[in-house]
């Protein structure tokens, strides 16, 4: 019973999730949801934030220095944020970070080549990234072995 609660707690999740990432009026980064714990992680003004799926409990969990933020991506299974970013607004950078904030990890610097998009696939431990250097490329690292 507890499995089709955390599935459908998912699945509105995930749409939520796709509604304010299509919106033009999308004031903030969206992240994703821990499942479990109903929270949904977002970045706004260089700050991560949290709160529950209904909207209560608003918290900043961590601050951003000289990072911007392009895209964020949760890893439940792992309990990671996963943050697409322009560092010193010259490097294209993907940084880990645990749920809290601590743990710190650049895991690539891509100097001054784009990185478009990032994508999660936490059941297969894969992050995947999308950068153009002369053409769109589409790289995967394994997140157990970094």
């Amino acid at each position: 019973m507890n499995n089709k609660k955390t599935a459908i707690t998912i699945f509105f999740s995930i749409l939520l999730l796709i509604i304010v990432s299509c919106s033009d009026m999308n004031p903030f980064s969206a992240g994703g949801v821990v499942p479990g714990g109903n929270w949904i992680y977002f970045e706004e003004a260089g700050n991560i934030k949290k709160m529950r799926l209904d909207g209560t409990e608003l918290e900043i969990v961590f601050s951003l220095t000289n990072i911007v933020v392009r895209k964020i991506q949760l890893d439940p299974f792992r309990q990671k944020i996963y943050i697409s970013s322009i560092y010193n607004a010259t490097e294209y950078t993907i940084y880990e970070f645990n749920l809290d904030g601590t743990g710190q990890k650049e895991l690539l610097n891509n100097g001054n080549i784009e990185i478009y998009d990032i994508n999660v696939d936490p059941l297969n431990g894969y992050l995947y990234y999308t950068f153009d250097n002369t053409g769109l490329t589409i790289r995967r690292m394994e997140l157990d072995n970094i």
